[in-house]
């Protein structure tokens, strides 16, 4: 394999040429034996070194060796990355010749749902522009069993659905956003919509970021302690306005039916409770007063406890609000 490599990167066109047709055969054996290699726990490296650094020539035969099989290799685990080699190793026709086998919607969504079909479908993101990215959005929207929430919540799925919001034009993935929207409030408490969210927060536009805010209010705040809405509500203090991140502190220091504040709880939770301190750190000096009378009476317990963290967190509320107001 070392060597291989090395007489790919340093060696001449004539040694390169030797190289390629000793190892595929030359010839009419070159597409079958390419192919062998292509799925195969070791072939596979030496077919993507050749992508990298074989002759123009040699990379057109490999992609000719790819044709008709670019799904099944895509959703292999030695194929999967051949075919990501491939297309960033090609040139542009030949890469959109790729692409197109993996264009028909039942194609996508195979792809979207596999644990290595998601990768190619990440590295086509990356290297394509977002006008040709259409089939992906059309294929997510129009599947009649796979719906943009059911993709959000879905192991690999979801790694796709960032894609799109990251990616795509603002006109492209306005329909996945509203849809987004509207089972925003499932979402966020999933392990892996909760990531999509967070997406959503932050190459989303500012009112999309103030639809999430306004989501957040009410009773889905006596979760705030757990950590896929903590995640959220980190994303809307980094990304978000003044009145949004007042509108998240207003809500987590309110009671919540129980005569305790969420904001106790977050005090709780390691991961919660740096996120109370980013709280902290962002807040006008009204809304560091409202975060310390919120937990004022708590203090003594919290500290009887004797945890580290609830002590920094309390004593960071109470030393930020000695302070001038920097808000």
């Amino acid at each position: 394999m070392h060597i291989i490599r090395k007489c790919l990167i340093c060696g001449t066109a004539e040694q390169k040429k030797a190289l390629f047709d000793n190892v595929c055969g030359g010839g009419p054996k070159t597409l079958q034996n390419a192919r062998q290699l292509m799925p195969d726990e070791f072939g596979h490296y030496v077919i993507q070194k050749f992508f990298e650094n074989g002759t123009d020539d040699q990379k057109a035969q490999l992609v000719d060796a790819l044709r008709g099989h670019v799904l099944t290799l895509a959703l292999q685990i030695y194929g999967g990355p051949v075919i990501q080699t491939a297309l960033k190793s090609v040139d542009k026709a030949s890469q959109i010749e790729i692409i197109e086998e993996l264009t028909p919607r039942s194609c996508v969504i195979r792809c979207i749902k596999d644990q290595y079909g998601m990768h190619v479908m990440h590295k086509i993101f990356e290297l394509i522009e977002p006008q040709q990215l259409q089939f992906v959005v059309d294929a997510i929207l129009s599947s009649p069993s796979d719906s943009v929430a059911s993709l959000s919540i879905h192991k690999y799925g979801c790694w796709v659905i960032e894609c799109v919001l990251v990616h795509c034009t603002e006109q492209q993935k306005r329909p996945v956003l509203e849809q987004l929207h509207g089972n925003v409030l499932s979402l966020v408490t999933d392990k892996y919509g909760s990531f999509v969210i967070q997406h959503l927060i932050e190459h989303g536009l500012p009112e999309d970021r103030e639809r999430i805010v306004r989501s957040l209010q009410g009773d889905i705040l006596k979760n705030a302690h757990h950590k896929s809405i903590c995640s959220i509500i980190e994303k809307c203090l980094i990304f978000g306005t003044t009145e949004q991140k007042n509108a998240l502190i207003d809500q987590v220091c309110a009671d919540d039916g129980t005569g305790k504040p969420p904001l106790l709880q977050m005090m709780k939770q390691e991961f919660a409770n740096d996120v109370v301190l980013k709280m902290v750190d962002g807040a006008d000096s009204a809304h560091r007063d409202k975060m310390m009378f919120a937990i004022e009476e708590h203090i003594p317990a919290l500290l009887k406890r004797q945890q580290g963290l609830r002590k920094r967190t309390s004593g960071a509320i109470a030393d930020k609000r000695k302070k001038p107001n920097n808000g």
